[in-house]
């Protein structure tokens, strides 16, 4: 992955697709922590759970860390279902002993898997929708879903004289 100052490039598809976001709560145990980013570093995720992300339906997964906060993008075809999709992953070779073997890092009821342990985020912003004036004062909340797990709310704010500053 390249520089995070400098971003990094996305997947192009042939056509629309259905972007998923969710944040999961780790544990708050540096050393957990250390263990689930070196379980989730290039070539340690069993191949198993690679193929089963993909035989699902699933295009693209992100997984993001900040302290004990993970964020996951997950991109799929438009006529995605994720219930079923979960449901289908659950039963495809290994998928238990990997969602085992990833229990112990998790905040999660017991018994629920990656797909299910985590909060959806509810949706606010979309910059493509949206329009902006000169000297308009903008406030977009991204506020967490109705769980036990909803912790935060992240807002950002643009004021006049920033708007200002950058023309």
């Amino acid at each position: 992955m390249e520089n995070k100052k400098q971003g990094y490039k996305v997947r192009k598809y042939q056509g629309p697709v259905k972007r998923y976001c969710q944040m999961l709560n780790l544990k708050n145990d540096a050393a957990l922590i250390a263990e689930y980013r070196k379980r989730h570093s290039e070539g340690k995720v069993w191949p198993e759970t690679l193929a089963a992300i993909r035989e699902v339906g699933i295009l693209e997964m992100e997984i993001y860390i900040l302290g004990t906060n993970l964020f996951m993008i997950v991109e799929t075809p438009l006529d995605f279902d994720w219930d079923t999709a979960m449901a289908r992953m659950a039963t495809l070779p290994r998928q238990a002993e990997w969602e085992e073997y990833m229990s112990v890092f998790q905040q999660a009821e017991p018994g629920q898997t990656h797909g299910q342990g985590g909060c959806p985020l509810s949706f606010r912003f979309l910059l493509q929708r949206s329009r902006v004036r000169p000297g308009l004062s903008i406030l977009v909340e991204h506020t967490l879903a109705e769980t036990p797990h909803a912790r935060s709310v992240l807002s950002y704010g643009y004021n006049r004289a920033a708007l200002h500053r950058s023309h």
